[in-house]
């Protein structure tokens, strides 16, 4: 049955409310409980990992000095942070604002570079990391937002404005469309906090070839069309779980990057994000094909 559009916003949203519900009860699994799970889940992510055979090769193409026994070490590394921030997510997505505050571990510094300055807004560049709704979460408890979001996606519309209404979660101000870039423009113009998930492998086109891990990616070149349009000044997120278990967020303005050359603003923009993601590697997600529009895989 194909539904109106108001009948999908309803459907999406009613979903939403039963989806965080059943995560809110989820999120007081004993701790013993939690801990099967986790150690299950664990095991189920590190053998899909060596099956599916991307994290390898994306490793072997971004980290050529390790052996093959360390690359594997690595992945299992990644899977069991991986299933040992499950139920971090889990509270990220269910849980009220209020109670992530006072309950939920994060440090976070920086927040002084998202303040107003004029008119002037901040594109606050995130990667792709394991991590990456849990930060925008605990950026949004002191930081209205708005962020970018979806696009052309082979599971259709209708899970497009899924995953966009649980992005909203995090970014109160908005979230746009990858196809409605005018919109988030407008905001940056007006001196908000607007967060930008830099892809690496954006096809011909819209992209430029710059190295990215250390090695060459088709990167698309919206941020310094952005930084070019509105001047908004560019910051970056950096995070990671300590021994804790406590998330660490450091936000960051980038005064160095070449505002009037294309092709260095986005080489110093990916040098900027590739030193964070190598400070803590098994904290990305090395799970998709980041170089395929290159043809690296058939290496």
């Amino acid at each position: 049955m194909i539904l109106p559009k108001w009948g999908n916003q309803i459907a999406i949203s009613l979903s939403i409310t039963v989806i965080r519900g059943a995560l809110y009860l989820l999120s007081f699994t004993p701790a013993q409980i939690r801990k099967k799970i986790e150690a299950y889940a664990s095991d189920r992510i590190h053998k899909r990992a060596k099956k599916k055979g991307i994290c390898q090769k994306n490793l072997r193409i971004c980290m050529p000095h390790l052996n093959e026994i360390e690359i594997d070490a690595l992945i299992e590394k990644n899977a069991k942070h991986l299933a040992g921030i499950l139920f971090s997510w889990v509270k990220a997505l269910s849980w009220t604002d209020h109670h992530l505050r006072v309950k939920f571990p994060y440090r976070i510094d920086g927040l002084d570079n998202l303040s107003k300055k004029g008119d002037r807004g901040v594109l606050l560049l995130m990667k792709h990391s394991t991590q990456f709704f849990i930060e925008s979460r605990v950026i949004g408890l002191h930081q209205k937002t708005a962020a970018v979001a979806g696009g052309p996606t082979r599971h259709g519309q209708l899970f497009e404005r899924f995953y966009i209404a649980l992005v909203g979660l995090a970014n109160k101000k908005g979230v746009v469309s990858t196809q409605n870039m005018i919109k988030s423009l407008r905001w940056l113009k007006s001196g908000e906090v607007l967060l930008y998930y830099p892809d690496h492998d954006y096809g011909a086109g819209s992209s430029e070839t710059i190295n990215f891990c250390g090695a060459p990616a088709a990167t698309i070149i919206a941020p310094y069309k952005i930084q070019r349009s509105t001047n908004c000044r560019i910051c970056i997120t950096q995070s990671f779980f300590d021994k804790d278990g406590v998330l660490n967020l450091t936000i960051r303005e980038l005064t160095n990057l070449d505002r009037s050359n294309q092709k260095k603003f986005l080489e110093q923009m990916n040098n900027e994000i590739s030193a964070d993601i190598f400070e803590h590697p098994h904290e990305y997600l090395w799970r998709y094909k980041r170089f395929k529009s290159m043809g690296l895989y058939d290496k």
